[in-house]
């Protein structure tokens, strides 16, 4: 129980540091639905790092989408953080105009239960989704 309190005092906490970085042990993988025959992440974690100062959550920090000017243009993202929940929606478009989407990924992170829900989709020019990716699992705050 203790262990859940602080998980959650530290991801609900504005006073820490800008950056949080979790270590998530991924216990699902999925492919269109359907179990993952590859399991990418079966044997080592993913680091998810959370910048709520800068609206983030992702596998990669803020200053990696950041530096590229051309993918900034072309990206829509929303965040945000409730009680007992963080949601996080990315968006990338195939032009600055933003019609037509590339990609797009939701992040779902349950504070209290410190479980992380992943998914990535992947767009044809029709618009239609044509794969997706998606991993569930357990994190802790890296130390």
């Amino acid at each position: 129980m203790k262990k859940y309190f602080f998980f959650f005092y530290l991801i609900s906490s504005s006073s820490f540091a800008n950056q949080i970085t979790l270590e998530c042990n991924i216990s699902e993988e999925f492919e269109n639905d359907k179990p993952a025959r590859k399991k990418i992440y079966e044997s080592e974690p993913i680091d998810i790092f959370l910048n709520k100062y800068e609206k983030w959550i992702n596998d990669k920090p803020t200053a990696y989408w950041l530096k590229d000017d051309d993918l900034k243009d072309r990206v829509i993202t929303f965040f945000k953080d409730k009680n007992e929940k963080i949601t996080f929606n990315f968006k990338k478009f195939q032009s600055i105009e933003k019609k037509k989407i590339e990609s797009s990924f939701d992040i779902h992170l349950e504070k209290t239960r410190n479980f992380l829900e992943f998914i990535k989709y992947y767009y044809e020019d029709n618009g239609n989704i044509y794969f997706s990716t998606e991993i569930k699992g357990n994190c802790v705050v890296k130390k």
